[in-house]
């Protein structure tokens, strides 16, 4: 069975997510294409595609690829449309990896259908891709067919689209909570939830954010499943929103009968701990990322920045080094500056204790963004 994902606008960062969860759930798969858009694997097991897509942070869509063919045509496509017989039968095409305009090939498909006496509603956009509202909205929820076309080298894959991202879901956790922070650069939940799948850890496993904010990090964890979860941070402020924030997470997740215990208390990460020694299985978080950036600072300001940043992280990873169990894993964002069109990085190896060792990193950011997330995947041997 061959299965595609469309990706987030971090393709690298959706498709090592992707890899982590076939891996946590002893999924063997081969690689059949990828794409900055997309990503198709082959499998000789089934796979859950809507459990596995509520698991995963930067997948829009994800499907089943039923075709592959040379180029596209009408009959080609034709034959993949559901249709029945009581009900306005809904239909799309979204194309990945390709300039075609496939509107004249859509309409042809409802003409040829509706003279076989079939009531039928291409569903179009100026935007292709069609978005995962509208396919969620006029596609899916009212039993119709997305087809995505992904163009692989020489030839097309034909994929009908099983489920999206539940965007309403994402919002619903993030604008709902009673502490919930408008401020630009705040962690996205998408991307927590990233972060905690890159750490490849069971939901048994004891997860800690020593900097959790307003509780993004928990939040996420326990969404996917996390039976403990604990943070700390050295702003009481921040400690009392992430109180306020899983207790209406709790509140919200009541019907689903979800079980999770948390503990919050205020700390500073780079200080001793109360935890004890060997206690945690894995640590994700954003740290603080310095002082908000004008743009117009002077190479001396961030350097500045950068020599106090190193401070905090090196004495942070001292005391992540009592606390993780040799199997441990960190998920860590270290920010680097664009400023004034000059790139200002962070030497993380150089903070490191010696038994930490750098897996992989990624990078986050979005257009004219002064800070650049990098996320370090370490280990502790």
């Amino acid at each position: 069975m061959k299965y595609f994902f469309t990706l987030g606008i971090h393709p690298e960062l959706s498709i090592s997510e992707i890899k982590a969860k076939l891996e946590q759930k002893n999924i063997l798969y081969s690689i059949i294409t990828r794409h900055d858009s997309f990503f198709v694997i082959e499998t000789e097991t089934e796979i859950d595609l809507i459990d596995i897509l509520n698991q995963l942070g930067g997948t829009i869509k994800i499907g089943e690829v039923v075709e592959e063919v040379k180029m596209i045509n009408q009959s080609d496509l034709l034959h993949h449309v559901k249709v029945k017989d009581d009900k306005k039968n809904s239909f799309g095409i979204s194309g990945y990896n390709c300039e075609n305009d496939f509107k004249r090939v859509g309409l042809g498909i409802k003409k040829e259908l509706k003279n076989k006496g079939f009531s039928m509603r291409y569903v179009d956009s100026k935007e292709n891709p069609l978005s995962s509202v509208i396919v969620q909205k006029e596609i899916l929820k009212k039993d119709g067919t997305e087809l995505c076309l992904l163009k692989s080298n020489n030839t097309f894959l034909i994929g009908k689209t099983v489920a999206v991202q539940d965007f309403q879901k994402y919002s619903h956790f993030d604008y709902d909570r009673p502490e919930s922070d408008s401020k630009k650069g705040m962690l996205p939940p998408k991307l927590a939830q990233i972060m905690i799948n890159l750490a490849e850890k069971n939901i048994s496993d004891i997860i800690y954010d020593p900097f959790c904010g307003n509780g993004t990090i928990l939040q996420q964890a326990i969404l996917l499943g996390h039976k403990k979860v604990i943070g700390s941070d050295n702003d009481e402020a921040q400690i009392d929103k992430t109180t306020k924030n899983l207790a209406w997470l709790k509140e919200n997740l009541k019907k689903e009968k979800v079980d999770f215990s948390e503990e919050i208390f205020q700390a500073d990460a780079s200080h001793e701990s109360k935890l004890e020694s060997k206690s945690i299985d894995f640590i994700v978080t954003e740290p603080f990322l310095g002082p908000p950036l004008k743009g117009y600072e002077t190479e001396g300001q961030i350097r500045k920045n950068i020599l106090q940043l190193e401070h905090l992280y090196e004495n942070s990873f001292t005391q992540f080094n009592k606390l993780l169990r040799n199997d441990g894993v960190i998920i860590m964002i270290i920010p680097s500056f664009y400023i004034q069109e000059k790139v200002y990085h962070i030497n993380i190896s150089k903070l490191l204790p010696k038994n930490f060792t750098i897996i992989k990193n990624w990078q986050y950011s979005r257009e004219n963004q002064k800070v650049i997330r990098n996320i370090y995947k370490i280990d502790k041997k």
